[in-house]
């Protein structure tokens, strides 16, 4: 127990000082972000890989800095949602037929894995097999951890740079309040979760894939996200900047109760997704990064959901 708190302390200081950083710039908090993607997904293959997945390991760290140098250059170029979409599909054309032909190359290794693994298809099939469970990976957690990254950058979108032009005022605070949000929603969201569970006890919200979660647990989550939300929303509320910002995007109250609702919901059902990979694959962490926690995908698993939620929220609010 003790060293689980040491590790949490750790960790919510690592996160600390990725905000602080921002204030030099932004690539700092991004690198930190990349480096967890990279790791998370390599857990992630590891695991795939224990379930008897083909998977290619080393391939399925290199997604996010694919991912992340597309995003850097649409910024760069001020590029419209097209060009997204064009990259994304490039990265996945490419990153599909290089471990098709890599996995049809290496004959002997291929063939191992297909002893190892018992399977029956042919050396074609398993290397279209291997190619598409490793481009999962592109998506869980790669793409999801890109939206942390999005966030950081989302007052350099083309839509929001036409929003600070016609209202002469900057984004950053609006930017900073829904980064911080990702964060507060998820991890209040987990603490009350846990808390009030341990209390109450009472039905198992998914007894097949996480044993110890309960119903109780997963509605004082959703209190402790909304609260979370509120008690941010009123600190910011301190700075006259923000609230005229926000009263431009048309923001309210409610608008953030809904936010951290779906958010609190969503980063719940991410954790679900998360335990349900480690229970097929028959491991307890996806590895050891954080003595007392597990790995990286035992940390932020519901945080990467998360940011999906409050990256689409705030685009919506601010178009």
């Amino acid at each position: 127990m003790k060293k689980r708190v040491i590790t949490g302390f750790c960790f919510v200081l690592g996160v600390a000082l990725a905000f602080v950083s921002r204030l030099l710039t932004n690539y700092i908090f991004d690198l930190v972000v990349l480096a967890l993607a990279v790791m998370g997904s390599i857990e992630i293959a590891k695991v795939m890989q224990a379930s008897k997945k083909p998977v290619n390991i080393g391939f399925s760290g290199v997604f996010s800095p694919m991912l992340y140098i597309g995003l850097i250059m649409c910024l760069r170029y001020n590029l419209t949602w097209q060009y997204y979409v064009l990259i994304l599909m490039g990265i996945i054309i490419v990153s599909f037929l290089f471990v098709y032909l890599l996995t049809l190359i290496k004959k002997k290794t291929s063939q191992f894995e297909m002893d190892k693994w018992l399977y029956e298809g042919s050396l074609n099939n398993f290397a279209l097999d291997k190619s598409v469970y490793t481009l999962s990976v592109m998506v869980y957690p790669g793409l999801l951890f890109l939206f942390i990254q999005m966030i950081n950058h989302l007052a350099e979108f083309p839509f929001a740079k036409d929003y600070m032009a016609s209202t002469d005022n900057g984004l950053n605070l609006i930017v900073l309040f829904a980064l911080l949000l990702v964060f507060v929603v998820t991890m209040l969201t987990d603490t009350m979760a846990l808390l009030v569970g341990c209390k109450l006890r009472g039905p198992k919200l998914c007894p097949k894939v996480s044993p110890n979660k309960t119903i109780s647990g997963a509605i004082g989550g959703l209190f402790g996200g909304v609260i979370g939300a509120l008690l941010l929303l009123l600190v910011f509320s301190l700075f006259p900047e923000f609230l005229q910002q926000y009263g431009a995007i048309k923001g309210s109250v409610w608008h953030i109760i809904v936010i951290s609702l779906v958010g609190s919901v969503i980063s719940q059902a991410g954790d679900l997704v998360a335990s349900a990979l480690k229970r097929k694959a028959g491991v307890k962490d996806y590895g050891k990064i954080f003595p007392g926690h597990g790995g990286v995908m035992d940390r932020v698993d519901g945080l990467i959901f998360n940011a999906l939620v409050v990256f689409i929220a705030f685009t919506l609010l601010i178009i």
